[in-house]
């Protein structure tokens, strides 16, 4: 894509304006060539419908994230469509910001790393976001952000349906250190390891206020907001609640599938059904809980 790309927008203040598909397509042209974004701004100045785009090339790459601020000014991108493989979503790799942006219909195949807004939000920022449609692959598979490392999210929601093989959310497959503060995620969840109804495995990561009411489906460590939670890297899980059904077989649980880490004022409200490690909250617990409401099992033993 030639540099001269951002003279072909117009502006809104300091606001680079995106206007059509067209526009997106440049955009993602633009930075996936590595040109440096960093410090602009853009912004959606209209809803923008993908449906004329077969298969929509994602914003930044694992080589080229996206690093500068796009503003979607509360606006709709619809019928975002997307095969490929890995780091896919409307932005394929995210070091940056991205705020008040609506996605509907969003229908993306791929095979690891996937989102429908994010597929690898690397230390960014993504806040008052939404999300709905389908989002299916392999590992790292959310409704919203496939692998949230080091990154914060805020605000935002994802709804519909997310399946994968391993590290799969409704609203982040992987959440490394990161933060999720103030989410919600309503749609159906189904993978084989790894598998929550908000978050897939949370490793030192934040995760506080937020709710998860899709039905999930599994194999091992599944829970209704968290299928796995490692706390040897630290975090915690605070005032969140999950109340979608829960079936799997080892470790599942209305709350956390396997638990290591810290849950504190937490509760679980839906049915949940498994072979071995099953209870209303915690399926397999290897840490503290305070404050909570549903069943905890430890080693087949409720307590």
């Amino acid at each position: 894509m030639d540099k001269n790309f951002l003279d072909t927008l117009s502006k809104d203040g300091d606001a680079y304006s995106i206007r059509s598909a067209e526009d997106l397509c440049n955009l993602s042209e633009y930075v996936n060539a590595g040109n440096d974004c960093d410090e602009k701004i853009f912004k959606l100045a209209n809803d923008i419908d993908l449906s004329s785009v077969e298969n929509f090339t994602p914003i930044g790459n694992y080589d080229n994230p996206f690093v500068g601020t796009f503003d979607g000014d509360g606006k709709i991108i619809s019928n975002l469509k997307i095969v490929g493989e890995n780091y896919v979503g409307l932005f394929g790799c995210n070091a940056g910001k991205i705020k008040n942006l609506n996605l509907s219909k969003v229908e993306i195949k791929a095979c690891n790393f996937i989102g429908g807004l994010v597929g690898f939000n690397y230390g960014g920022t993504i806040e008052n976001c939404t999300a709905s449609g389908t989002v299916c692959g392999s590992k790292l598979v959310g409704g919203l952000v496939g692998f949230n490392y080091g990154g914060t999210i805020e605000n935002c929601t994802a709804s519909g349906n997310v399946c994968g093989s391993k590290l799969v959310g409704g609203l982040v497959g992987n959440n490394d250190n990161g933060t999720i503060e103030n989410c919600t995620a309503s749609g159906t969840v189904c993978g084989v390891e790894d598998v929550g109804g908000l978050v897939g495995s949370n490793g030192g990561g934040t995760i506080e206020n937020c709710t998860a009411s899709g039905n999930v489906c599994g194999v091992e460590d599944v829970g209704g907001l968290v299928g796995y939670y490692g706390g040897y890297y630290g975090g915690k899980i605070q005032n969140c609640s999950a109340s979608g059904s829960v079936s799997g077989k080892d470790s599942v649980g209305g709350f956390v599938g396997s638990n290591g880490g810290k849950i504190q004022n937490c509760s679980a409200s839906g049915s949940v059904s498994g072979n071995m490690n099953v209870g209303g909250l915690v399926g397999s617990n290897d840490s503290d809980i305070e404050n909570f409401s549903g069943a905890v099992s430890n080693h087949d033993e409720i307590i």
